[in-house]
């Protein structure tokens, strides 16, 4: 039921003209177009039934062309039928404000205001359709991103919007204006995935939001623009410029895939890949990729394992994934042909990673300690030998395990398919995989860039001075051996910057072991020895020392987890050279990474207490 409230519309105001001759030569459009109607609702606004709000309307016409008799208002429903009679205004009242409307209507639903004005004859001048949402939805769009930043023409990405929509909100997607799909809000909580187009190019993507679905409309869609909407430009290039903590070169690569939108194996030994089950677009964390439910993967048929005359040559496996729970008894990868597993990657009962090789006889088994979801990055190398095999295992770039084993290796090297997942497969999201095969040079190697990739995931290419991985196969299982009565000089540097950081990863610390740090200034030279069974009593494997070393005005103090354990004082700037010395008669001393980092820690200090004084 409409109620007319005669109270003066706030924002609008009727303006009538004074009476006049009408033109009859005048046509039926120019009679049309010489009314306008207005509503303080726009088409596809939302009326909020909660809050009492009314709608404004008014009327202009041109007197000279047309002089309007009657005006009848009336709400349709989503049907096109009245919901209740028109109410009409005529006569002299159509020479004063034209009252507030107040909805009193069935329920929250999509409805159309119409407006009719007549002349004297009872001729229908002109007909407009308002259509608005009564609802009390509170709806809203924040933002809305793109994954990956940049799309391949042709290939998949995840656009997620941040709003605020309930359950039944309805959504549309569009394109530069072209709708490509629409739905319940609830359907895209993971994300809308969109099929790039093949042509390079800027595209605008739209998102629209109204409070019900369509029902009773042509094609299926409302025929107006949402109030509630959003646009994202969305970047479509085939020239996608690796990041640094990705996997690259490709040409170091037998297989290669980067499931950032367009699945293809660019590696130099490409093989059929194929999808098994249903892998799912999703975003995981800070990773954008492929979704993996345990049951589904991809196949890759033919030989993506290095050999050489039948003979296995060194290899890394690679995955980049994010997983969010324990992963017990399930595969990550299996290498096998009709007679054999030749190659696995598994996990235990206890979630514990192990690597499996097929060798003459039997099958070699490493276990490595780890659990797969410790870590965002998995790195398996393989480096068959003369009658043994080495298989090192990095987690996040940080070698966690190393072991060597008598190795067998079998006579066929044929007719291999591998699975990345698959049934009993891990769950999770994968972004990367990759099988390291050859160096920059193209010689045969495993992947030398692994810890490169966690430093530049972590800092500031420009803040480090040195970054040693020793993971390539120029050192003995992914170590550097340091022999007893031997030093290293591992980084010499200026120390003209506040804070220095070393941070050094020990695969185990022999007694005796030293830092040497020997500082050099423009008249005099200090030397400073500082023995790690001082600061580190009990030492563990994979033992992680870190040593700050701050420069204050020439007086440079040496810090262990936060302590202080040594002073040197020099008045100008000076450089300093840096040893590790393993001291000891007997044992070898295993260093598997080195980074040397600089901060400017004054800088930021200074800036906060300027800050602070400001506030």
């Amino acid at each position: 039921m409409i109620r007319i409230l005669r109270s003066l519309p706030l924002l609008i105001t009727l303006f009538l003209f004074s009476c006049g001759n009408s033109n009859l030569l005048m046509t039926l459009s120019d009679s049309e177009n010489s009314v306008i109607f207005r509503s303080s609702v726009s088409e596809g606004g939302i009326v909020d039934p909660e809050s009492g709000e009314t709608i404004d309307i008014s009327m202009e016409y041109d007197e000279d062309i047309v002089r309007p008799v009657k005006l009848e208002i009336a709400f349709l429903n989503a049907q096109g039928m009245e919901i209740s009679d028109p109410e009409i205004i005529e006569g002299e009242a159509l020479n004063e404000p034209l009252p507030s409307l107040s909805i009193d209507t069935p329920g929250q639903d999509i409805y159309t205001l119409r407006l009719r004005v007549f002349d004297d004859s009872d001729f229908l001048i002109k007909e407009e359709k308002i259509p608005f949402f009564y609802s009390s939805a509170t709806l809203g769009i924040r933002d809305m991103k793109t994954y990956p930043n940049s799309f391949i023409p042709g290939g998949d990405g995840l656009v997620l919007a941040n709003v605020t929509a309930d359950e039944s909100t309805w959504a549309r997607w569009t394109i530069d204006s072209e709708i490509i799909e629409e739905g319940l809000i609830s359907d895209y909580r993971d994300g809308f995935i969109w099929r790039a187009p093949p042509v390079e190019g800027v595209y605008s993507l739209r998102l629209e939001l109204f409070p019900v679905r369509p029902v009773f409309t042509i094609n299926g869609t409302f025929p107006f623009d949402s109030t509630i909407k959003s646009e994202v430009a969305v970047y479509v290039s085939s020239s996608v410029i690796p990041d640094s903590s990705d996997l690259y070169p490709k040409d170091s690569y037998s297989t290669l895939l980067h499931f950032n939108g367009l699945i293809k194996d660019v590696g130099t030994d490409p093989g059929n890949l194929s999808s098994v089950g249903t892998p799912l677009i999703r975003r995981e964390g800070d990773k954008f990729g492929i979704y993996l439910d345990g049951s589904s993967g991809y196949t890759i048929e033919g030989n993506i394992l290095p050999f050489e005359d039948n003979k296995l040559m060194p290899f890394s496996v690679t995955f980049s994934y994010f997983l969010r729970e324990p992963q017990p008894e399930r595969s990550f990868l299996d290498i096998s042909n009709i007679d054999e597993h030749f190659f696995a990657i598994k996990t235990d009962s206890s979630g514990v990673l192990f690597a499996e090789l097929s060798q003459t006889g039997g099958t070699l088994k490493d276990l490595s300690g780890m659990l797969s979801e410790d870590y965002s990055e998995l790195t398996v190398s393989v480096i068959p030998g003369a009658g043994n095999v080495s298989i090192n295992w990095y987690g996040d770039g940080m070698l966690l395990s190393s072991g060597v084993y008598s190795y067998n290796p079998p006579e066929d090297s044929e007719g291999f398919n591998s699975l990345i997942g698959g049934s009993l497969g891990f769950k999770g999201l994968i972004d990367e995989f990759g099988i390291y095969v050859r160096d920059e040079e193209g010689r045969a190697n495993i992947d030398s860039n692994i810890f490169n990739r966690r430093v530049s995931r972590r800092y500031n290419p420009d803040k480090v001075i040195a970054a040693m991985g020793f993971d390539d196969l120029n050192y003995s299982n992914g170590v550097y051996e340091i022999s007893p009565g031997d030093e290293f000089e591992f980084v010499e540097t200026d120390f003209n910057f506040s804070h220095l950081y070393i941070d050094i990863d020990f695969m185990d610390i022999s007694d005796g072991t030293e830092i040497h740090i020997n500082f050099s200034g423009e008249d005099d030279i200090e030397s400073l020895h500082i023995n790690l069974a001082d600061i580190i009593p009990a030492p563990e494997i994979n033992q992680n020392l870190e040593l700050e070393l701050a420069n204050e005005d020439g007086a440079f103090s040496v810090n262990y987890m936060g302590n202080p354990i040594a002073k040197v004082n020099l008045k100008v700037e000076s450089s300093a050279v840096f040893n590790i010395i393993n001291n000891s008669e007997s044992d070898v001393l295993r260093v598997s990474s080195i980074l040397v980092r600089r901060e400017e820690k004054r800088i930021v200090e200074d800036n906060l207490q300027i800050i602070n004084e400001k506030l």
